[in-house]
């Protein structure tokens, strides 16, 4: 009976070692966010017009910068455009409360008369807009659809893991 009681603890040690290790959850690479946001930017050729501003965020979320953490929220200070993004990595708070956040904020400006004063075509990116998670980060994306699909390839191509030559 002792020895059945043992081989079951066994089986299911080496069940629970198995399913941690079977690779169904993604592991992303540890990267600074600005060096995500460098990424982002190019990719998207807007490094004359979007600069580091998270004053609006931080206004329309009220979460404080300590609570934030490591953060980089990049604004259209440049023409008519509603172009912008964030990117935030988890600490004092989580990837979900943190996507939660994104979430509320882009509701937030998509209701906002000032938004809705842009042209037409500036407005409605605040519907289109988009939040990801990979991991312990989280990126907000308000921007055309082609510039939006290619911010977001580039975060997730930045925290990529590096292959096994």
């Amino acid at each position: 009976m002792k020895r059945r009681w043992i081989a079951g603890l066994l089986a299911l040690a080496l069940a629970a070692a198995l399913a941690g290790c079977g690779g169904s959850g993604a592991q992303y690479k540890d990267v600074p966010v600005e060096d995500l946001a460098a990424a982002v930017i190019a990719a998207v050729g807007k490094s004359d017009s979007l600069a580091a501003s998270d004053r609006e965020f931080r206004m329309r979320t009220e979460i404080s910068e300590e609570d934030l953490g490591e953060h980089a929220v990049y604004i259209t200070v440049v023409g008519n455009s509603t172009d912008q993004f964030g990117i935030f990595k988890a600490g004092r708070l989580k990837a979900d409360a943190l996507k939660t956040a994104a979430e509320t904020y882009i509701e937030k400006m998509a209701s906002d008369n000032l938004n809705n004063s842009y042209f037409p075509e500036e407005s409605a990116k605040f519907n289109t807009a988009q939040v990801k998670t990979a991991g312990n980060y989280v990126m907000f994306c308000v921007m055309s659809d082609a510039d939006m699909d290619a911010a977001f390839q580039a975060f997730e191509r930045a925290l990529e893991p590096e292959q096994a030559s």
